[in-house]
């Protein structure tokens, strides 16, 4: 990362980056001179998405709607260092790494950069991963830092055991803003998911916790259970399609009716609005609004549990 070309007064809040206006067409070309300053290949669907670029995103005037880093290299800093050109001048409310081959080097200087530049409002890392400790590391200075960030998505691709506490650490401190976390087909059940749980307990931001497709079993839905019963700001929990049957039904529906004894929940809320971001402490604590257990291996038993669930939270 460049550190001589920064923006000496930038501001770390939401507001638009200020810099001079600025054409799509030479926006590439400055692209381009990067590219050759760092020795580093064009990304050709980085070029074709600046050439589609809405002209009032360039400058800040308002987001652009999503950069996509798709089966692309991001190996050592050069690549992402290249990126500045952009990342300076451009803001997105999606910014997709997918499928990339990106090594700790490559992870470090694109997760430091999206932090100074605020460069999204949603971060989303998508299949195999190739950076380690190091990387994490970096996307948890992130989530730590950014004022804008508000969801965060790690998806087809384990979370690995010794990399999870690391991510969890980002979430524990009152200045989290994330609002939205979305870890699914991740592997994350066992000690990874208990390392999420033990650092949400005292998270006052996440509304929205999807763990969809992570092979949850009903063990795994007791540690659930536990957050609920510390967690009171979490409105939306998505179990879809794991394996936490009508045993795990039971320990989620427990946890529900202590939830409603001290707050009685309610959906009148969204529990995730992209355009709404509320200062941290002014959102009243309402207690989960929704739950998604579709295929979970769930029988008529599990009626029982959610009728009493249902009755205590009194919806």
């Amino acid at each position: 990362m460049n550190t001589d070309v920064y923006i000496t007064s930038y501001l770390n809040v939401c507001s638009p980056v200020s810099v001079p206006s600025t054409t799509r067409a030479q926006l590439a070309a400055e692209y381009l001179e990067s590219c050759r300053n760092h020795n580093t290949p064009p990304i050709d669907s980085v070029l074709q998405q600046i050439r589609e670029l809405p002209e009032s995103s360039i400058g800040g005037a308002s987001r652009a709607p999503r950069l996509a880093l798709t089966e692309c290299a991001l190996l050592g800093t050069a690549p992402a260092d290249a990126l500045e050109a952009l990342l300076r001048k451009v803001q997105f409310r999606r910014l997709e790494i997918e499928h990339a081959a990106m090594d700790d080097e490559g992870a470090e200087a694109l997760f430091d950069m999206i932090e100074y530049y605020e460069s999204a409002s949603v971060v989303s890392i998508s299949g195999p991963r190739q950076f380690g400790i190091r990387g994490w590391q970096a996307a948890s200075r992130m989530i730590k830092k950014s004022a804008c960030l508000s969801e965060l998505e790690v998806r087809e691709s384990a979370l690995e055991e010794c990399h999870a506490p690391v991510l969890a650490r980002a979430l524990r401190p009152h200045t989290c803003r994330v609002r939205a976390l979305c870890l699914q087909r991740a592997l994350l059940c066992g000690e990874p998911l208990l390392c999420l749980v033990i650092a949400l307990k005292s998270n006052s931001s996440v509304r929205e916790l999807r763990l969809g497709d992570n092979r949850l079993s009903a063990s795994d839905a007791a540690q659930l259970g536990s957050l609920l019963r510390f967690n009171t700001t979490i409105q939306l929990l998505d179990l879809s399609n794991n394996q936490i049957q009508d045993a795990g039904v039971g320990h989620i529906a427990d946890a529900l009716v202590e939830q409603a004894a001290q707050t009685p929940p309610s959906a009148a809320t969204s529990p995730m609005s992209p355009n709404n971001c509320p200062l941290l402490g002014s959102h009243e604590s309402r207690g989960l609004a929704f739950l998604v257990l579709w295929n979970n291996q769930l029988t008529r038993n599990c009626a029982t549990h959610l009728s009493k669930a249902l009755v205590s939270c009194r919806l």
